[in-house]
């Protein structure tokens, strides 16, 4: 009878590290945070109702958690050939300008300022979201007329959620990191 004790341990022992590797991949979760995002901010600067300026600004955001569910928009960028970059980046850039201004979170900062005896308004408006890597470009068009260049692309874009949502958010996206770690681990552990 002890005999049979002895030898069932590492039978026990095999069938939970069997039943652990099949549940770690039956219920593992999406791997988000390998993800090549950018989080993107279009701003339009404007002085007594003209527009100034405009910045597009796109930063590796791996660990960006206010973020609403990715779609796949269709889009068109378009490009002038007198650019300092090459015109399909600049198409690009135009045509996540555009999906910014049409989806993203949009917020307004303004001021009035008096200085000697000049007065004016200054508005920034901001057009946030978050872009995922690669953008597919399906058609490239070339007009002759105008030196214009344009493109018609596929981009996996997310907007920012509404500043209310974002501690839930958080809180989900430590939930999500502490299972990948805890994924992470226990694969390396058991899958030696």
């Amino acid at each position: 009878m002890t005999e049979m004790r002895i030898n069932c341990y590492p039978v026990f022992r095999r069938i939970f590290r069997i039943s652990l590797f099949i549940a770690m991949f039956i219920f593992r979760l999406e791997n988000g945070f390998c993800d090549p995002i950018y989080y993107a901010r279009y701003q339009i600067q404007s002085e007594n109702g003209m527009i100034i300026r405009s910045i597009l600004e796109i930063i590796p955001a791996a660990d960006e958690f206010r973020i609403d569910e990715f779609q796949r928009i269709k889009v068109t960028g378009v490009a002038s050939g007198t650019g300092e970059i090459d015109a399909e980046s600049e198409a690009i850039h135009n045509a996540i300008s555009r999906i910014l201004v049409s989806s993203g979170l949009k917020s307004i900062n303004s001021r009035r300022y008096l200085f000697n005896s000049d007065s004016g308004d200054v508005a920034i408006l901001n057009y946030e979201g978050v872009v995922r890597l690669p953008i597919t470009v399906r058609n490239r068009n070339t007009s002759f007329k105008n030196d214009l260049y344009g493109i018609d692309a596929e981009i996996d874009f997310a907007p920012i959620a509404f500043p209310t949502r974002w501690s839930s958010l958080y809180i989900d996206h430590l939930l999500k990191k502490t299972t990948q770690q805890i994924h992470m681990f226990l694969s390396s552990a058991f899958l030696r």
